[in-house]
């Protein structure tokens, strides 16, 4: 499977976006109006988008039907315990 890399933000933090899933339109709305990049790295943040709107196709054409086939099983009782105490949190 191909993949698509984020260009290193300049504090060394990989900034993670939902690259292949995006619009183009919402990628330049996020640069413009979030990003303190100069044009530069605006610029090779699309072109890794661009990438990564390719593996999202293959993903998406490669898997059809893939979470169909996953099965799930009930929880242990101690399982529902802890399961009950992530519930219960704002995050979740």
């Amino acid at each position: 499977m191909a993949s698509a890399t984020v260009p290193p933000q300049k504090s060394g933090r990989r900034l993670l976006y939902l690259y292949g899933s995006a619009t183009q339109i919402e990628l330049k709305s996020y640069l413009e109006t979030v990003s303190i990049d100069d044009a530069a790295q605006k610029a090779q943040i699309l072109v890794g988008w661009r990438e990564a709107t390719k593996v999202f196709k293959e993903i998406m054409t490669n898997e059809t039907g893939v979470p169909e086939t996953i099965s799930c099983s009930s929880l242990a009782a101690a399982d529902l315990v802890r399961a009950a105490e992530f519930m219960s949190t704002e995050q979740f």
